[in-house]
């Protein structure tokens, strides 16, 4: 007999399990919840290495991926509180794991695929969204250094910008800019990076720069001297890395005709002395060295010392002056070798009878690769083809020496208070390390040990030293280390000791006509013209010269302006004094009317004996030279009491040396003349120094 309660039983054991579909729904759901934040979670834990490789790419992980283990988060919140549901399913999956395994990894794929078409869409949207968007302004950082690592590092900087865009947009921008001169700088990193003070403002040396990139230890020891920064009131911070960033021998190159007299097959590139060499040279004719002015540049302060020597020991030359004479042919003066190079690259197009024989060529080795392969020089010149006549008959070619220096570039970040930000900060670390991975030996420099690796296949991209070959021989020595630059004061010492003293007064004409634009090719005032020139002028002067300022123009009206001004009286060109005179010039403006040429250099104090007198001047004209005549006559008379003074006449334009009443006035009093050019300032300058001395 049955009860009750045994039926109830037997319905209990007869009862069916719940649903399969309502079962297998649930644990495939949990199925796919647990996979995708699984592939999610192990994507998002490589974010940050996908953030370096694509921006938009590691954003879109780091998003989907927090949205995921969100998800999950608030499952497992649930299952916690039910654990019912999640005992039953542990118990369901022994018995139906087997027929429909092949259902779960359907699953699993199809929660991978969706992670993946999520991940897609939402960087392919946000892509979309910014590509009609302006690019942001990029971060700038500033590089300095010499002019002639201005085209191999502007290359690099174009390729760390290149490397480090954010989709379409620039992340960084990197300006890269040419130094002074050695002393500029120095003087520059002592003064908050002021050029001059003057009663008119005060003028800046250029850009404040991020990172400065010295063309040797010495130029850093020189410039960073701790004394002149401990004077400043608010210093910036040097913090130099030891590591090269590349490495150039200075060279002695010779053109076509000469390098077919001198150079020998058997020859062993590196291993003669500069004096051997010079013998060398010495029998096919050697006439000069034309070498950068070392007071500009770098390269030419660390040569000079040793070409000095070996000039002298050759019988080149007799003395040190006349060393220092053999090495600046005024034909031949630069600013820097980019700048000298350059000027060979313009004659070339016009002087039809081809390059000057009898002159060696001293430059670092990268620029000469520069020159010969027809690239751009610095700022200085555009590319050319150099495989187009004439420009193939202008190729030099390099000789090396075991004793010249090398130039031996630094990474020296510059941290100026205020501008010291962590995003900047992180920039300059990222560009140097950039630099290290991406070496400058493809830009014609060698490496730490003076090594240079020819590529196994030509590379149009990158110049290497392919350019400096001779025709049908390869003739680049694979390592040349050279020796270290010297320190620049010694160098500075050294040359100035050979220097003849010059005793100089400065003559400006500030009449109104001053004013008035030089020439059309000369885009800025005569005075602004002049002026430029002559504190140039007074850069390369050294400290046992002497110097001194006066400027004339007539008065009118009620002025009581004398008709010359002294502004600087004569004294020895110390720091105080190149200051004092600079700032005095800057400050000149142009006013009032004529006053006659022969008024003005009679009235001036010269403080007579042997000395050089400047009169820079646009030529004025015979209206505002009357009874010229009679003024010829003083000056003659002027020139034979005082046959020591040399007045040289530096015109502006527009009249020319020819002209009257120019011509005549100088040959009254015995003098030169010479006509202002578009050529850099420095070249100029050093071209009517050496004149002078």
């Amino acid at each position: 007999m049955v009860g009750p309660g045994d039926n109830q039983r037997s319905n209990d054991e007869h009862e069916e399990p719940p649903p399969p579909a309502r079962r297998s729904t649930f644990v495939r759901s949990l199925t796919v919840e647990l996979s995708t934040s699984l592939i999610v979670s192990s994507l998002v834990a490589s974010s940050p290495l996908l953030l370096v490789l694509s921006r938009d790419l590691g954003i879109a992980l780091v998003v989907w991926g927090g949205v995921s283990l969100l998800l999950l988060t608030v499952l497992v919140a649930v299952l916690y509180r039910h654990p019912e549901f999640f005992r039953k399913v542990l118990e369901l999956l022994p018995d139906d794991l087997a027929r429909w395994s092949w259902t779960v990894l359907v699953w699993v794929g199809t929660g991978a695929a969706l992670a993946g078409l999520v991940l897609g869409s939402v960087a392919g949207v946000r892509t979309w969204l910014r590509s009609g968007d302006a690019c942001e302004r990029p971060l700038e950082i500033r590089v300095m250094t010499t002019p002639e690592a201005l085209t191999p590092l502007r290359a690099a900087a174009a390729g760390f910008i290149a490397d480090t865009r954010d989709g379409g947009c620039p992340e960084y921008a990197v300006t890269v800019t040419a130094e002074p001169g050695a002393t500029p700088v120095r003087n520059g990193l002592a003064r908050d990076w002021e050029q001059d003070r003057t009663g008119i403002g005060t003028q800046l040396l250029g850009p404040q720069p991020d990172i400065w990139i010295p063309s040797s230890p010495a130029e850093y020891e020189y410039a960073s001297d701790r004394t002149d920064l401990a004077a400043s009131g608010s210093p910036p911070a040097l913090s130099p890395h030891p590591a090269t960033i590349g490495r150039s021998p200075m060279v002695l190159a010779l053109f076509g005709d000469d390098d077919g007299t001198v150079y020998r097959e058997n020859a062993r590139p590196g291993r003669e002395a500069t004096a051997e060499l010079l013998e060398r040279f010495k029998e096919a004719g050697l006439k000069g060295i034309a070498r950068p002015i070392p007071e500009s540049s770098t390269a030419a302060l660390a040569l000079t010392p040793r070409l000095h020597q070996a000039v002298t020991n050759t019988g080149l030359a007799e003395s040190g002056e006349a060393a220092e004479r053999f090495v600046s042919p005024p034909d031949l003066l630069a600013p820097d070798a980019v700048s000298l190079l350059c000027q060979l690259r313009a004659r070339a197009w016009v002087q039809a009878d081809g390059p000057p024989k009898g002159f060696a060529i001293a430059v670092p080795e990268h620029v000469l690769n520069d020159y010969n392969a027809g690239r751009a020089l610095g700022d200085r010149c555009d590319a050319v083809d150099a495989g187009k006549a004439p420009y193939d008959r202008w190729k030099l070619y390099p000789y090396y020496a075991r004793d010249l220096p090398a130039l031996d570039y630094r990474f020296v970040q510059v941290k100026w208070p205020g501008q010291d930000d962590r995003e900047r900060d992180n920039v300059v670390r990222r560009f140097r390390e950039w630099l290290q991975d991406h070496r400058l030996t493809s830009q014609g420099l060698r490496d730490a040990s003076g090594a240079f690796n020819r590529p196994a296949k030509p590379d149009p991209v990158h110049p290497y030293l392919d350019a400096l070959d001779r025709p049908g021989a390869v003739t680049v020595p694979s390592v040349v280390k050279g020796t270290d630059a010297p320190g620049v004061q010694d160098s500075l010492d050294a040359i100035g000791a050979v220097r003849d003293k010059v005793l100089l007064s400065l003559l400006i004409d500030t009449s109104g006509s001053m004013g008035s634009p030089t020439t059309k090719r000369v885009n800025r005032s005569r005075l602004t013209h002049g002026v430029s020139v002559l504190r140039s002028l007074v850069g390369q002067l050294k400290g046992d010269d002497v110097l001194g300022l006066q400027s004339f123009a007539r008065p009118t009206g009620g002025d009581q302006t004398p008709q010359v001004t002294t502004h600087a009286r004569s004294g020895l060109v110390s720091s105080q004094q190149a200051d004092l005179v600079n700032g005095k010039l800057q400050a000149l403006t142009a006013a009032r009317s004529d006053l006659p040429l022969a008024d003005a250099i009679q009235a001036a104090d010269l403080q007579f004996g042997k000395k050089h007198v400047i009169v820079v001047t646009d030529g004025q004209s015979t209206r505002t030279n009357p009874d010229l005549a009679a003024a010829l006559d003083r000056l003659e008379a002027f020139h034979d009491k005082h046959p020591d003074v040399v007045v040289t006449f530096l015109l502006t334009g527009p009249s020319a040396c020819a002209g009257s009443p120019v011509e005549q006035v100088r040959k009254a009093v015995g003098g030169k003349c010479r006509e202002l050019t578009g050529d850099p300032d420095e070249a100029q300058a050093a071209r009517l120094l050496a004149e002078l001395r």
